[in-house]
């Protein structure tokens, strides 16, 4: 396809169709865990990165705040930033909503495989919503708590913010997060 081809090329970005797969344990999961994964999909979607020249842009961005340099390195911190700025979206909307962006990010939390990335980001998540998450007690969840203290509704700080972010999860990848 064109589209395969084009992210092979040297200094492109392997973006992918989206598609969604379900497996059983995930739908066992029941409606609110459904409903709230398919909501955080939408508001990809709408709001962040909301395009492709959006995603690009952000991908360009984590590239430039890492020490070593990778395409696939910057796409999965473009998800993890992404995904933090679209469930803060999420959160100011309503308590429904609320709690199932919670209970989505309390089921990352119960992991096994669990990595310290996604602690930083649980313990970021859990000051930054003020959300009953784990603790991480790592002083980089401060660093990134300044990244955020601006907000996440400004478009124009987004590259800074996600190179930034970039710098600071670098030496944790990789992670449950980021994966897709």
């Amino acid at each position: 396809a064109p589209g395969q081809e084009a992210a092979k090329q040297p200094g492109s970005f392997p973006f992918r169709n989206y598609q969604i797969t379900l497996d059983r344990e995930t739908l066992s999961l029941g409606p609110l865990y459904l409903e709230g994964l398919f909501d955080h999909l939408i508001a990809h979607y709408v709001f962040c990165p909301r395009s492709l020249d959006e995603a690009a842009l952000l991908a360009r961005s984590a590239l430039q705040g890492l020490k070593n340099p990778h395409p696939e390195r910057a796409r999965a911190l473009v998800n993890i930033f992404s995904d933090i700025v679209v469930d803060s979206l999420r959160l100011e909307r309503s308590d429904e909503d609320r709690e199932k962006v919670l209970y989505g990010w309390r089921r990352l939390a119960e992991q096994p495989d669990l990595a310290e990335l996604d602690r930083v980001v649980l313990g970021l998540l859990k000051n930054y919503w003020e959300a009953d998450l784990p603790a991480s007690h790592r002083p980089e969840v401060a660093l990134l708590e300044r990244i955020f203290s601006a907000g996440f509704r400004e478009r124009n700080l987004w590259p800074r913010q996600c190179r930034q972010m970039a710098r600071i999860l670098e030496g944790f990848l990789p992670g449950v997060l980021g994966r897709g």
